[in-house]
């Protein structure tokens, strides 16, 4: 029977998952996959197949925020997921971190309202050891910076962005936490109660600190593509979880 939300049957996606926030996002990097192919298209899911380097590979969106990315999480994880990276965007707070860098996330400032319906907020938003070291392991070779440390998860993102100019983007600078994004620590939360492996690359799109943003297309597709790649190459990393 299939999924409700996400369409799928168990077992036809694969082990190995891409996250992407929407559908376009998802049909932008399905091309690096060989042989890809439609799986299924309801609401804002999406999920295609394909292989990479001759491993079986599926790439699905998870929609905006922390409620639709929990639906599809625990639907996929139903279907067979068990190894994921979430490729998103992510607003830069500190003076170091700029447009067009890639970060990677130890863990999350559990600023979501959804992780909470799931745990005391005591509990850690961490990721999973084996996909960071994938991650850090496969981007090795981009000739983008990458920065690692705690991204900063919040609903509300027009409250803690450029836009904004509030007091708490000063005392988020201040806890040397690297930027606002608004579905990671939801998915890190869910994850390591189900027992799956998920890791998270985040490319920076804008910065509280400069107030400068990426909105050219082709510059967007272009990070976008690259995270894909390196994220696959991570899904491909065989290291052992401690």
């Amino acid at each position: 029977m299939k999924l409700y939300h996400i369409d799928i049957e168990p077992g036809e996606i694969s082990e190995n998952v891409v996250l992407m926030e929407s559908p376009q996002q998802c049909k932008m990097i399905a091309d690096n996959l060989e042989n890809p192919e439609l799986l299924a298209s309801k609401r804002e899911y999406v999920a295609y197949n394909g292989e990479y380097k001759g491993k079986r590979m599926s790439i699905t969106s998870v929609g905006l925020g922390g409620p639709a990315a929990s639906i599809a999480l625990e639907e996929l994880i139903s279907a067979g997921a068990k190894k994921l990276i979430y490729i998103g965007t992510i607003e830069s707070v500190k003076e170091n971190i700029n447009c067009g860098e890639l970060v990677i996330p130890t863990a999350a400032v559990r600023g979501d309202g959804t992780s909470l319906e799931y745990v005391l907020e005591e509990f850690p938003a961490i990721s999973s050891r084996v996909m960071y070291e994938g991650l850090i392991n496969a981007s090795k070779n981009s000739n983008r910076k990458i920065h690692s440390g705690i991204a900063c998860t919040h609903d509300a993102l027009r409250l803690n962005s450029r836009l904004a100019n509030t007091l708490s983007n000063g005392i988020w600078k201040e806890t040397n936490v690297l930027g606002i994004e608004g579905v990671v620590s939801t998915l890190f939360v869910i994850a390591y109660l189900r027992g799956v492996k998920l890791g998270a690359l985040l490319g920076v799109t804008a910065s509280s600190h400069t107030e400068k943003t990426i909105t050219e297309k082709q510059e967007i597709e272009a990070l976008f593509k690259e995270m894909s790649e390196i994220s696959f190459e991570a899904l491909l990393y065989e290291g052992e979880e401690k």
